[in-house]
């Protein structure tokens, strides 16, 4: 899907890509994307925004599939996973 990005080892495009994209969608996951590990934020979620609160970076041991809608990470989740992202508790609670 052209409009998402996926951010590995990444940091500084990927926080220029939440500060480009305040309401877009994030999808954050396993390296390898998994079923398992898939959780939908919103681009403002403070649990994938600002500061990592685990270690020191953001795309070193997961993912984050980037997009500006909800329908476009589902559908890059349901192409690529052939599931539907869980959502943040946190943030679409």
């Amino acid at each position: 899907m052209a409009d998402v990005e996926v951010f590995v080892d990444d940091d500084r495009a990927y926080e220029l890509w939440l500060i480009r994209n305040r309401s877009g969608w994030v999808i954050n996951t396993t390296r390898e994307p998994s079923a398992s590990y898939l959780i939908l934020h919103t681009a403002s979620c403070t649990s994938i925004s600002g500061r990592p609160a685990r270690g020191e970076r953001w795309t070193a041991d997961y993912a984050k599939v980037c997009g500006p809608t909800r329908k476009a990470l589902s559908g890059w989740a349901a192409a690529q996973i052939g599931v539907e992202p869980t959502t943040c508790g946190l943030c679409m609670a």
